[in-house]
């Protein structure tokens, strides 16, 4: 069961067992997906219907670009699904005082002269009063998004317009369902339920098994609790690290038959 310790000729493959879905759940089940072999790892994601996900405007990183060329996804394609938009920084209102705002650019502020940043020469400056201009006006994206233009960054390292990344803004409940779509044509089995009880070893705490609602049980090598309610599931599993150690076996990078929690 999900406590066995499986070597390198074992011919069954390990079982990802991944609890609630929305883009953490999914993004976990298609990464699993494209970076590790079918023949040698199976994954499973449950999920509710009943319990719905945020689906709200998602603020993302440059990181979820990353996160999407892994997965080899065409752009333009994800973009139509998931009503994005191109994001080139993050704006804080009131950041310094009531009415003021602040633009955390995904790109550079100037350029670093004889090994130093930018801003600590726009900051000397400024206190000798030589300095007139903002410093989120030396931030290629900062003007760009002031001015709601975009274009893709130049390849060309020697230019301007190569000095920033870009993320996106989108819809968080269809990037779910756009990673589900994704994942699910590559392999990954949906089980749509809820879980109600957990199985653990009683000497080690690993989990063994899950049993839904619906009575149908599930085992695992590695579980990843995504989107169970938090109080529920440190009662039935208890805290994580009190859960079970990591066994020592090929598969150590994936922690062993532990539970994660993620938040709800």
């Amino acid at each position: 069961m999900g406590e066995a310790i499986r070597d390198d000729n074992a011919s069954a493959p390990f079982r990802v067992v991944i609890v609630g879905g929305g883009t953490a759940g999914w993004m976990s089940a298609a990464g699993i997906r494209r970076r590790l072999e079918t023949k040698d790892y199976s994954v499973t994601l449950i999920e509710s219907d009943d319990i719905g996900t945020v689906g709200v405007g998602e603020a993302t990183l440059p990181h979820i670009k990353i996160f999407n060329d892994m997965l080899g996804v065409d752009e333009a394609h994800f973009m139509r699904e998931t009503r994005a938009t191109f994001k080139l920084g993050i704006q804080f209102c009131d950041w310094d005082q009531p009415g003021g705002s602040y633009i955390h650019p995904f790109g550079a502020f100037g350029e670093p002269w004889g090994g130093v940043e930018f801003q600590h020469h726009w900051l000397r400056s400024q206190h000798e009063g030589h300095q007139r201009f903002p410093l989120e006006d030396f931030s290629y994206s900062v003007v760009a998004a002031r001015n709601n233009a975009f274009e893709f960054p130049n390849e060309d390292k020697k230019s301007i317009r190569s000095t920033y990344s870009y993320a996106y803004h989108f819809d968080a409940g269809l990037y779910a369902a756009y990673l589900r779509s994704w994942a699910i044509e590559r392999g990954v089995r949906r089980i749509e339920g809820q879980v109600c009880d957990v199985s653990r070893n009683p000497t080690t705490g690993d989990i063994k098994e899950l049993t839904l609602k619906s009575g149908e049980r599930i085992a695992g090598d590695r579980h990843d609790i995504r989107r169970f309610p938090r109080r529920q599931c440190a009662g039935l599993i208890g805290q994580p690290q009190q859960v079970g150690a990591a066994r020592r076996t090929r598969h150590q990078h994936l922690c062993g038959s532990h539970a994660v929690l993620g938040h709800q």
